[in-house]
């Protein structure tokens, strides 16, 4: 799955935990494409799809998701890791947000 700046996939080496890995293209920035894989079972999956599902049964909360984005995307459209930067804080809340609400459904 590693490529080279043709336009094939890359793995960026960054991992956040022993688990993930990082796949993008092209290999320069400004990058069309990002993919994080984690190991299945995972704590780092769980928080994943519960933040994916929370969003798509909370309208009020991917609304507001929705809204943050486009404001860092419009304040940072050149620079990826400002925008990043500035959705850490909300994401770090909301993926604890997911998970709680994940755990009492089951």
């Amino acid at each position: 799955m590693c490529g080279s700046p043709s336009g094939q996939w890359y793995s960026s080496g960054a991992r956040r935990t022993a688990g993930h890995h990082f796949f993008a293209k092209p290999h320069e920035r400004p990058r069309s494409h990002h993919v994080h894989v984690f190991q299945s079972g995972s704590a780092d999956e769980f928080r994943h799809l519960a933040v994916r599902d929370f969003l798509r049964s909370n309208d009020e909360e991917a609304a507001r998701y929705a809204a943050i984005k486009r404001q860092l995307a419009a304040q940072h459209p050149q620079d990826r890791l400002a925008y990043i930067d500035g959705k850490y804080d909300y994401i770090t809340a909301l993926g604890a947000r997911a998970v709680h609400w994940a755990r009492d459904l089951h």
